[in-house]
């Protein structure tokens, strides 16, 4: 059974997985073999560090009563799901990890996308699907850059 959890945990939630997201692109970063790798990397850490930043003072902006609404559907809290770190290692390529990225996006996405769908309050609905729609924004400019395979 999932707990219950109120929008403003959600979005320490996402603000966490930002960081730890930032935190794993910087390991990793550290033991990859290849420069262009590394760079990739290194974007990818500082864009989720600003990204995390950015969620920091979110809840600032947002009503109280918003983030004091308790959500019945919590689809878990994890939204990284089982994304597969096994095959990264000193040799990854810059597609794996643009793969990975995309993986890590597709899953906070579908978490918010879910607690949209599933939030009985429009105000937090409306919350949930602009930070879906931030999500969206984001993967499109990861495609974009020169990175992306």
């Amino acid at each position: 059974m999932k707990t219950f959890r109120q929008t403003r945990d959600v979005l320490r939630l996402s603000t966490q997985f930002h960081q730890q997201l930032s935190d794993l692109y910087g390991r990793l970063s550290h033991v990859a073999d290849k420069q262009r790798v590394k760079l990739l990397l290194d974007y990818l850490s500082r864009h989720e560090q600003a990204l995390t930043s950015c969620l920091d003072g979110y809840e600032a902006r947002i009503p109280r009563a918003t983030l004091d609404t308790w959500l019945q559907y919590m689809p878990n809290d994890q939204p990284l799901g089982d994304v597969d770190l096994s095959s990264l290692g000193p040799d990854m390529t810059v597609r794996e990890v643009t793969e990975l990225a995309f993986d890590f996006d597709d899953a906070l996405m579908s978490f918010y996308r879910n607690l949209a769908r599933e939030s009985e309050s429009a105000d937090v609905r409306v919350l949930f699907e602009s930070l879906l729609q931030l999500e969206e924004h984001e993967q499109i400019a990861l495609r974009r850059e020169n990175f992306a395979v």
